[in-house]
């Protein structure tokens, strides 16, 4: 008899971002692999290309089916909406509990960090399994990044939560090995019950677009905001605003966009560009168009995030820099593979010197291709992935 899995996460399918194409790829998977699936995420509010024709309730195939919650959402550019959002789709998740009954399984992500509230409450009720997977450690990323204070209410609250619903997974997920030794020192679980199952480029990558740029284009896509060091890539690109040949490409948004924009325009750097979020085509030929990319993590966030956007940057077969703890999984991946270079925060000297042999040495560049293109069917493909969760919900 297969088991039954229950999916619990805010964004999902039709969604588009990365946090919505994981779980959803995840449990396309499961379904095909014999498991009765069933999600119960949050209604699409705002990451996706229509909102017309959306069901509450839809059914993929006979074995999966999504439930999709409406959930009030509030002004998230205040603390006080910021707080309510965390808790208004949990608290809605709370009303359909009555979901999680005869359930063998229940997946839980932990954006936002209060959800697994849900399922910790579930188990006591129906005794079920519970698999938490970490996409960031909460409440220490926020207290990092300055995002919130040590002694707030919210830090205090989640701690008290932590200490009281961690011991009831069953198993949790990390994306890397250093969140995994994080969480096993931060709250106290047996190495044991932490697997590390990395996340995967959730797109299809088209490599057979045309290249129409002629110049060398060094992109970073994605947020720009508390948790990346944006300061060694914009410093560099203030350094290299002379170099002929050299574009680069700043794609996203983020809380230092805005800051970024200015810092360029007050200075006339006249070889970036700095445009908003895309998909689709659209981000297809801005991958193609591109010949280094860059992923970047500040210094003392070594293993509370994963930057999600490396595995494309891999999937496409490009050399990658990242500017981060060279202790990372991704640092050392990049190294071991020779699929790129790791820089040191506050770099800028090392970055710009990577770039210029990029573009001028051609064997190297063709190799460090071909070597990303490895690393990423080896170590971070969907199948090995998912087959990865496969294997972890049989065992429990």
């Amino acid at each position: 008899m297969s088991k039954k899995v229950i999916f619990l996460c805010q964004y999902f399918y039709p969604e588009y971002i990365s946090s919505a194409q994981l779980p959803y790829q995840t449990a396309e998977d499961l379904s095909e692999n014999g498991f009765d699936v069933e999600v119960l995420c949050g209604f699409p509010y705002e990451y996706l290309k229509a909102n017309e024709g959306i069901k509450k309730s839809e059914i993929i195939k006979p074995n999966f089916k999504i439930n999709r919650i409406k959930y009030s959402k509030f002004n998230k550019n205040n603390s006080l909406g910021r707080l309510l959002n965390y808790f208004s789709f949990t608290f809605f998740s709370l009303l359909n509990l009555r979901k999680f009954k005869n359930k063998d399984v229940c997946i839980v992500y932990s954006n936002p960090p209060v959800l697994p509230i849900v399922p910790y409450i579930a188990k006591k009720l129906f005794d079920m399994k519970i698999v938490f997977v970490s996409y960031d450690v909460y409440p220490e990323i926020a207290v990092s990044t300055n995002s919130i204070s040590e002694d707030s209410l919210l830090v205090r609250l989640m701690k008290v939560i932590n200490v009281r619903i961690f011991p009831s997974f069953d198993k949790v997920v990390a994306l890397s090995s250093e969140m995994k030794k994080l969480i096993e020192t931060n709250r106290k679980v047996s190495p044991e019950s932490i697997e590390v199952i990395p996340n995967w480029h959730t797109g299809s990558v088209d490599i057979a677009l045309e290249k129409k740029n002629g110049e060398f284009t060094v992109s970073y896509f994605g947020n720009m905001g508390t948790a990346q060091d944006m300061d060694t890539l914009t410093d560099t690109i203030v350094k290299m605003s002379d170099c002929k040949g050299i574009r680069f490409l700043l794609v996203g948004h983020g809380n230092k966009k805005d800051e970024i924009k200015k810092k360029f325009e007050s200075i006339g750097t006249k070889n970036v560009e700095i445009i908003d979020f895309l998909h689709g085509n659209d981000l297809s030929v801005a991958l193609n168009e591109s010949d280094v990319f860059i992923v970047s993590l500040e210094s003392n966030l070594a293993g509370l995030a994963v930057p999600s956007k490396t595995y494309t940057y891999l999937a496409m077969g490009k050399p990658v820099i990242s500017i981060m703890d060279e202790n990372t999984d991704i640092a050392k991946k990049l190294t071991k593979f020779g699929a790129g270079f790791n820089i040191k925060n506050n770099d800028s000297i090392s970055l710009e010197k990577c770039i210029m042999l990029l573009k001028n040495e051609e064997i190297i560049y063709n190799q460090m291709s071909k070597n990303a293109k490895e690393l990423s069917v080896k170590e971070y493909s969907r199948e090995l992935s998912t087959q990865k969760y496969i294997n972890l919900i049989n065992e429990i």
